[in-house]
């Protein structure tokens, strides 16, 4: 019924793109009921994608759906380098992430012991601002992981949906999605992407929703979608979106 639309089959360790390295993927993705699947893999790799492979699988599982996309590192000071990169290669869609501050990766476990020193609700307002910057630069189609800010269990002390209420009309008046992503499961924080109140506040404002594993391992792919899909009939939302050749097409459920 779903397409996982975040997966990244190269995961930390990078290599290249094969039949024997995405397989596993699309079959985890047939055995958990999904219709189809996105590799998305940071742009890091992007030299190791392989479209032939793509075309490969395609011809392989036609009754599976099987994207392209990207995952970019936002920072206001890459944008024309990311046009570039998105330009190169014919991808089905790019997710824009933040996960860089002022030149400190905030979510990568090393780097946690800074949210020590700092003020959360400024960190929480500067990231939401950059995250302003990337949904208005119209380089992506997808936001990744909205509030990843959060990662730590670090809390904002104050109206959360009133602090991205902008941000919010800015994503449905570019028209862009945003992931339920459930990786946020598995992290300190233990919540999916964005909160449940957030994403009460994606449906409120009619932003188009989609479902994400964010699988770094074939085992991961459509983890915990049962629970995503009841997230979203609770808050009243009965269809997700994924992306082909950049177009919207929606699923209800």
């Amino acid at each position: 019924m779903f397409v996982d639309c975040h997966t990244h089959p190269l995961g930390h360790e990078g290599g290249k793109y094969s039949m024997k390295k995405l397989r596993p993927f699309v079959e985890s993705g047939l055995a958990k009921g999904l219709k189809g699947i996105g590799f998305t893999d940071h742009e890091w790799y992007k030299d190791s994608f392989d479209f032939k492979v793509i075309e490969e699988l395609r011809r392989e599982y036609p009754e599976f759906i099987i994207l392209m996309g990207i995952e970019i590192d936002y920072t206001p000071d890459r944008e024309k380098e990311i046009s570039a990169i998105l330009s190169e290669k014919p991808y089905d869609y790019a997710i824009g992430s933040v996960h860089d501050m002022d030149s400190w990766p905030f979510d990568h476990p090393q780097h946690q012991h800074k949210y020590e020193t700092m003020d959360i609700n400024y960190l929480y307002e500067r990231y939401f601002a950059l995250v302003e910057m990337m949904v208005s630069s119209g380089l992506f189609q997808l936001v990744g992981h909205l509030d990843l800010v959060k990662i730590f269990g670090y809390r904002y002390q104050g109206d959360l949906p009133a602090l991205i209420e902008p941000l919010l009309q800015k994503v449905k008046d570019k028209g862009m999605v945003i992931e339920l992503n459930t990786n946020g499961l598995y992290k300190p924080v233990k919540e999916i992407y964005p909160s449940v109140e957030l994403l009460n506040s994606c449906v409120a404002h009619q932003i188009p929703l989609c479902l994400s594993s964010d699988a770094h391992q074939a085992n991961q792919v459509g983890r915990d979608f049962d629970l995503g899909k009841k997230i979203l009939t609770d808050l009243g939302c009965r269809r997700v979106t994924h992306f082909s050749q950049r177009k919207m097409i929606f699923t209800v459920f």
